[in-house]
């Protein structure tokens, strides 16, 4: 990898070093992941993938208002990848039987807002407080917060939104993944981190954060076709997407 030329108009020389701090973070996670091409390889990164996010949220919640608006444009940082980010940091706060706890001392306050929230978060984190809290920690306030089931028909045609159902397109990272199903109906819902288009022929991945699940971060084959195969009992029903995301 070429030494990129920081973008400096606007930002200190201190934040012109997180950049190509970031960029090369994310790079060799990147190479890694492309070289395995296989779903595997999304745990074989998981450290990579945690050091960047740390990164990125630092460096984000040090640059304020327009300057890390700035900040992300020059490295290439769009909201989805930002959101991602947040998601793989917060999964590894989780703790306990179906990560439903977490490090009150590694999580940071916007998120533990959420999952202390009367309903879904209480101090006992369920699938819905999870994807709240990432999303309240990157500045975004949801629009409805049902069962997870319900997710895809409440934001059918919200704005600043869109749906794409599964199958009829591909997830991206800092999606919300909506599952129909589960032992009561209740479905699931949780964030998209790492996509792995299929080609050739070949099943692609895409890797989620979660809670109230036996594993923090999960990873399910992408069919050739596009569509995605859950869990026995769930059925994806596709992924919400913030606009411009």
């Amino acid at each position: 990898m070429s030494n990129p030329t920081p973008v400096t108009q606007g930002i200190s020389q201190q934040q012109a070093q997180w950049y190509v701090a970031m960029l090369e973070a994310q790079s060799q996670s990147d190479a890694t992941q492309w070289l395995s091409g296989t779903a595997a390889s999304a745990a074989s990164t998981t450290a990579q993938d945690a050091s960047f996010s740390t990164l990125l949220s630092s460096a984000l919640a040090a640059v304020p208002g327009t300057a890390a608006n700035q900040m992300e444009a020059a490295a290439g940082i769009g909201a989805g990848a930002q959101i991602a980010a947040i998601a793989t940091q917060l999964a590894g706060d989780l703790r306990g039987a179906n990560n439903q706890s977490y490090d009150p001392t590694s999580t940071p306050a916007a998120a533990q807002a959420a999952w202390q929230t009367p309903g879904w978060g209480n101090g006992n984190v369920q699938c819905v407080a999870f994807v709240d809290g990432v999303f309240r920690q990157a500045g975004v306030s949801l629009p409805a917060t049902p069962n997870g089931a319900d997710f895809w028909g409440a934001y059918h045609n919200a704005a600043g939104w869109q749906e794409v159902a599964n199958g009829q397109g591909l997830p991206q990272p800092g999606d919300i993944i909506a599952f129909a199903g589960g032992p009561q109906g209740y479905g699931h819902v949780a964030v998209v981190t790492g996509v792995v288009p299929p080609t050739n022929g070949q099943a692609g991945s895409v890797t989620f954060a979660q809670s109230n699940s036996p594993t923090a971060q999960a990873t399910l084959p992408i069919a050739p076709d596009g569509s995605v195969q859950a869990w026995p009992g769930y059925q994806v029903q596709g992924y919400i997407r913030l606009a411009g995301a």
